[in-house]
């Protein structure tokens, strides 16, 4: 959207009698939309002869709020720029984007040489309340079907959109592929038959027939968006197409499958699940979990519970608490836990054991390079802490205390070596000096086993220390080259530098 405003030339010494929107604001756009839209804003002044229009700042600003522009929170303004003289006044232009739906209110400001704000509002001198110029933004763009769920032992369809929907008006017709006879007629506005949930509609049909081609039509308008846009409905028999078998429909639901089962290496927190060879429904039973030990009771779940969740042929359970490390599990199923569509009730589980995994074992320290409490320590060579496991670096810093007083190093442990079986973590530091002490701290989570555990870190200086040689009696130790290592293309008549 592009704002014009018109400013007449600034004068020293100027009296301020008025600003305001030359041209009437009060705009309808749609959403996908905004087009190019010019109006003036006029600021009459008067005052000596000395021009002064180059201090003039112009803005043109939009909110939410139609109150005070100054008080604004949410306020969007944009400079406006110089464009060209109009009689006796500037020019200045500005581009402004609205990408949100809702009503805006606009207004100019402009100062002098950084001076105060000076608001201007509709035809009426500065703002005030109610003379804002108005832009409102509405959304007129239909949903859209993103993808559908359905298949060949369906009794249902899923419908997702790119958008939150709501019911329209209108039937949703399901019709025999082959006679286009209408089956079954679900009214969009009765919430028996179809389920909407944001962006899902969920129709669910009955009265099929077994082994029968279906499909499914929709008029415009049966659904639209929360701003009333229509979706464009479906006729094409082609599109919402299935065949309807149910297998063994009136026989029991047989739970062909069960989550975890058997296995010994179950987290603490699982999700129990029961996996049919048919579509499924809740019933009324309860599902109770013991310790195998002594068979004492862990938690009951009855079918009711907020924590159970059924889709088509699946049923899951969540555990209210977490589980015990290396511990045996049983589980038992008692009632219906599920029927079919035709009222059949499900089989009960008759086996479900489970272990859980063992406890994680935390890295701990092996020894020390130096050890704990050394003496005589080299001022240059790494140190090093060997684990009693394999390690990978985390995140964290490791310091180096001097005379536990002072910060010698400190150093992101992303910049360290892990070496020797993933065991050791090697520590360079810069060249420590002669006679001195040092402690090392290492942050809590820094150093990780390959699980993910951490390493409770060494919170204090003293934990390992040590101290270096009286004299520094090594020799000079090389910490650079010229030509480094493996260096390519090095001019012919450069020096060597170490």
């Amino acid at each position: 959207m592009r704002l014009i405003s018109c400013f007449r030339k600034l004068l020293t010494g100027f009296r301020k009698r008025f600003i305001y929107l030359q041209n009437m604001i009060t705009l309808n756009h749609k959403q996908e939309e905004v087009p190019m839209k010019s109006f003036k804003i006029v600021s009459l002044l008067v005052g000596t002869l000395l021009l002064m229009s180059a201090g003039i700042q112009a803005q043109v600003g939009y909110s939410s709020n139609s109150g005070d522009p100054a008080l604004w929170t949410d306020g969007i303004w944009t400079n406006a720029v110089y464009s060209s003289d109009e009689g006796s006044n500037d020019e200045y232009k500005a581009d402004i984007s609205v990408n949100s739906i809702g009503t805006f209110y606009f207004v100019t400001r402009f100062r002098y040489n950084s001076g105060e704000w000076k608001y201007g509002g509709y035809n009426a001198g500065f703002w005030s309340a109610g003379n804002s110029g108005q832009l409102v933004v509405a959304d007129n763009i239909a949903p859209l079907e993103t993808y559908f769920l359905t298949g060949d032992t369906s009794k249902m369809l899923v419908i997702h959109f790119n958008e939150k929907i709501q019911a329209g008006t209108g039937n949703v017709l399901v019709k025999n592929y082959s006679t286009d006879a209408t089956v079954q007629t679900i009214d969009i506005s009765y919430a028996d038959n179809r389920l909407i949930y944001d962006s899902t509609l969920v129709l669910i049909f009955s009265g099929l027939t077994n082994n029968v081609d279906y499909y499914v039509t929709m008029a415009s308008g049966v659904i639209e968006d929360l701003s009333g846009n229509d979706f464009a409905g479906v006729i094409d028999k082609n599109h919402w197409k299935f065949k309807y078998f149910c297998p063994g429909i009136g026989s029991s639901p047989v739970p062909i499958k069960l989550s975890f089962n058997l296995s010994d290496t179950v987290v603490l927190n699982p999700q129990l699940g029961i996996f049919y060879n048919k579509f499924i429904v809740k019933d009324t039973g309860y599902i109770r979990i013991y310790k195998t030990v002594d068979d004492q009771e862990v938690e009951t779940i009855p079918m009711n519970s907020s924590r159970v969740f059924v889709t088509d042929t699946s049923i899951f359970f969540t555990l209210a608490s977490p589980l015990n490390f290396t511990t045996s599990y049983y589980i038992q199923t008692f009632g219906g836990l599920v029927r079919d569509y035709s009222g059949a009730i499900g089989n009960n589980v008759s086996s479900w054991t489970f272990t859980t995994r063992c406890e994680p074992v935390v890295p701990v320290v092996s020894a020390y390079t130096p050890a704990n409490k050394s003496t005589g320590v080299d001022l240059h060579t790494d140190i090093k802490i060997l684990f009693n496991q394999p390690i990978k670096k985390g995140n964290g810093r490791i310091k180096i205390i001097q005379n536990s007083l002072d910060m010698f190093q400190d150093i992101d442990v992303k910049n360290f070596i892990v070496r020797d079986s993933g065991k050791y973590l090697v520590i360079s530091h810069n060249s420590f000096l002669a006679n001195q002490k040092y402690g090392v701290i290492i942050d809590s989570g820094a150093v990780k086993n390959t699980a993910g555990i951490a390493f409770k870190g060494l919170v204090h200086d003293t934990i390992w220390s040590f101290s270096t040689l009286s004299v520094d009696n090594s020799g000079p130790v090389i910490q650079s080259r010229y030509p480094s290592e493996k260096s390519k293309n090095i001019p012919l008549d450069s020096n060597l530098v170490i």
